[in-house]
């Protein structure tokens, strides 16, 4: 099944001519780590309960065997390891190296084959006619945008594979293709689209951006950077998981899964619309199942505001 459930446009001018690839190094790590940290915990706690439930499942099971059988056993892993000796297999991933009048380092992969060269560099490698800039200015070309390229976001649903497609429509060559998609943790409801830079190096871009707010079947919203490529982790959460980490040095405290129970501070159900103020650009709202209404501040990923609607659900 697939199935488009939002879509929204994306204004001429604030696309990245040249997207970038997504880095994921120490800081990245630390910076995902802190905000899935109630996501992690939750891993760590149900793995523990499943090594319990096995450890308890085992029984005696490994108690039938008879005191012949092990000795039959014993004999026979005897006989299996003098018949392996003369393969020598202990080294057998040992690979003598030569030196080749400086060229190259020959790898015997095979004991008959020793021409095989590797080279440290493939800019040394004269077979490689193709270097890596000369495939990188390729990428380049293929990821641009043009300033007269129209972007349409499109949240989908396929093979109950959520994603957000980023749509490329060129008015001259009447064509419509998909840029790059984002994974996303559950079904998209709504999606919105946002000019002002949030969450990770947002102060790098000085104060214009190309992101999109992203609402699910989750409690939480994800804000994504548009302008890179291959991201696995938003920018920025506005909800439960998006909340600032404990500290190592407090104290611990039994841990509480997330609740249907309404909120001051997040959503508890779905997200079902979301709406930018063009005017305030640090303000988004956004409407819930759990008959809620807030109103975010983009600069802190904090709410700023809450309305309550007891007769229905409501969109923005």
């Amino acid at each position: 099944m697939s199935m488009i459930t939002a879509t929204t446009w994306v204004p001429r001018g604030f696309a990245a001519p040249f997207p970038t690839r997504y880095v994921f190094d120490e800081e990245e790590y630390d910076r995902i780590s802190k905000l899935a940290k109630l996501q992690l915990d939750d891993a760590k706690e149900e793995l523990e309960e499943a090594k319990n439930a096995g450890k308890s499942g085992d029984g005696a099971e490994g108690e039938a065997d008879t005191p012949g059988d092990g000795v039959a056993l014993g004999k026979s892993n005897g006989e299996t390891d003098d018949d392996l000796k003369e393969y020598d297999l202990e080294h057998y991933d040992d690979d003598e190296q030569e030196k080749d009048d400086g060229e190259g380092d020959t790898m015997g992969m095979f004991g008959n084959v020793k021409s095989l060269a590797y080279h440290e560099s493939n800019a040394d490698d004269p077979y490689i006619t193709m270097q890596e800039n000369e495939e990188d200015d390729d990428e380049r070309e293929e990821l641009q945008i043009m300033a007269t390229d129209n972007l349409v976001l499109a949240a989908r649903i396929e093979d109950e594979v959520a994603h957000l497609e980023v749509y490329v429509y060129e008015d001259e060559a009447d064509n419509l293709y998909v840029h790059h998609d984002i994974m996303l943790p559950a079904i998209p409801l709504c999606v919105e689209w946002l000019d002002l830079p949030v969450g990770k190096d947002a102060a790098s871009k000085n104060g214009r951006g190309n992101f999109a707010a992203v609402g699910t079947m989750d409690p939480d919203i994800e804000i994504w950077d548009l302008d890179t490529i291959d991201c696995m982790y938003p920018n920025a959460i506005l909800g439960q998981s998006g909340g600032e980490p404990a500290t190592a040095d407090a104290p611990k405290r039994k841990k509480k899964k997330k609740s249907k129970k309404a909120s001051n501070e997040y959503h508890v159900d779905a997200v079902l619309s979301l709406a930018a103020n063009r005017h305030h650009r640090n303000l988004l709202a956004s409407s819930s199942a759990d008959k809620t209404v807030k109103l975010w501040d983009l600069n802190t990923t904090h709410m700023a505001s809450q309305g309550v609607d007891s007769a229905a659900e409501r969109q923005l």
